[in-house]
């Protein structure tokens, strides 16, 4: 069977039409990847999220699918530039492609700034790291062919698969709910192998254990460690804290991987504020998260936001010692600006420096700014994708080797001043929890 392009008579009659076309597409792909790059956008929506995405993330597709179309208004001898509007629409076109090719130069080259950033700020030895962002030939075909996720991850990390689907808790007064989680693991897995646990986001509204990002999931499964992907009860059919509830049961936290997360449900430092021109952000955790006015319940909003949890007048009421953080942000992010978590990291830093406690294990805490890269990078395969992957598994396996011989608790288990032997489970949603048991 052969399969052809029909192309319709009124269109290929007229000359006009196509280089119209043509030009109009020009000028939009260059608006797309303008916007692409414009990190102070108000009030940002999913379909904005992902036209960012896709251009910085997949630029190599992009050019693909433009060479394709090259070749077909090639082939079909198309007048294109046979006026004004069509030479207009090949230069913009051009001026596109070019901008396509700095992307995808900045995207392979993002492995030497996240290489860069772990080596100043992690306890790491550099020998260690300076693998990260390797390319290997595997990798390259897992980037580049135009395969579904796991088809192309399985090209790199093979092995690897989602092994079966438990229920973890049954929750609920007047209706029980089953909260599940999906397993993966390398099948080479050693018995009692460390857990990474990972609560997707979604503003505690949408999302589900289904959608993880798969090449963070498979990287660190092909290190021998158990993926487990959790459900929890969402909003507006639960208010905070049932979401955090349903995250903490039987687990037992060592470190934390934060990925574009909030941090401040009060919006104290006006990071959204400014960027919405407005109350946007603390309306909608009033409305659908909380459920209850910030003016009433402010102690409850700072309860659930972990940047108040290092205050100083806290510090000397804590009981529990804070885990090690590794925490990476796109630059460029659209939905959750790079300030919060900047804020965030900074806050972490002071608290170590008033609280004089010694590193879990000795593992350091580390910010990871990611430069052009937008909000849920790393759900797809790329080049930056799979460096920051690899710094993230360096980051647990440095952990685990470090921890490994502490007790399991969710309580406290350390005092201050003294060397810290675990720590307690986080007390905020973070996009992933590193688990001592399932």
């Amino acid at each position: 069977m052969k399969l052809e392009l029909v192309i319709p008579d009124v269109i290929a009659k007229s000359e006009r039409l196509p280089r119209l076309a043509y030009l109009l597409a020009s000028v939009l792909a260059l608006l797309l990847l303008r916007r692409a790059k414009d990190s102070t956008i108000p009030r940002e929506n999913a379909l904005g999220v992902f036209a960012a995405l896709v251009p910085t993330e997949l630029p190599h597709k992009l050019m693909a699918l433009n060479a394709a179309a090259i070749y077909f208004a090639l082939k079909k001898q198309l007048p294109l530039l046979d006026s004004w509007t069509g030479s207009a629409g090949a230069v913009l076109h051009g001026v596109a492609l070019a901008k396509l090719v700095r992307m995808y130069h900045t995207n392979v080259e993002a492995k030497a700034e996240i290489r860069e950033g772990m080596m100043r700020l992690s306890d790491i030895p550099n020998e260690k790291l300076w693998r990260i962002g390797e390319m290997t030939p595997t990798r390259w075909l897992s980037v580049l062919l135009p395969l579904p996720q796991p088809m192309a991850l399985a090209l790199s990390f093979p092995g690897v698969s989602k092994v079966r689907t438990v229920t973890y808790a049954h929750v609920g007064l007047l209706k029980t709910t089953r909260l599940k989680m999906d397993v993966y693991k390398h099948r080479d897995t050693k018995p009692y192998a460390p857990i990474l646990l990972y609560i997707h986001g979604g503003g505690w509204v949408i999302g589900n254990r289904r959608l993880p990002p798969l090449p963070l999931v498979y990287q660190v499964a092909s290190l021998g460690w158990i993926v487990c992907s959790i459900d929890y009860r969402l909003s507006p059919m639960v208010a905070f804290p049932s979401h955090l509830i349903d995250s903490k049961r039987a687990l037992a936290v060592r470190g934390c991987v934060d990925t574009y997360g909030v941090h401040d449900f009060t919006d104290r430092n006006g990071i959204y504020w400014h960027r919405d021109h407005g109350e946007n952000f603390v309306k909608y955790i009033e409305l659908l998260v909380m459920q209850k006015k910030l003016r009433n319940h402010r102690d409850e909003f700072e309860a659930a936001s972990p940047i108040v949890l290092l205050d100083a007048d806290r510090d000397a009421r804590r009981e529990t010692v804070v885990p090690p953080f590794l925490i990476s942000h796109g630059v460029w992010d659209t939905l959750v600006p790079i300030k919060d978590s900047r804020l965030f990291y900074d806050q972490l830093v002071k608290h170590r420096e008033r609280t004089k406690y010694r590193m879990v294990g000795g593992v350091r805490d580390v910010f990871l700014p990611i430069e052009s890269a937008h909000h849920m990078f790393n759900y797809l395969v790329s080049p930056r994708t799979l460096a920051h992957g690899d710094a993230v598994c360096a980051f647990l396996d440095n952990l685990y080797a470090k921890t490994k011989h502490l007790p399991r608790s969710t309580r406290r288990i350390a005092e201050p001043n003294a060397a810290a032997q675990g720590v307690m489970a986080w007390d905020y949603r973070m996009t992933a929890a590193v688990s001592s048991k399932l």
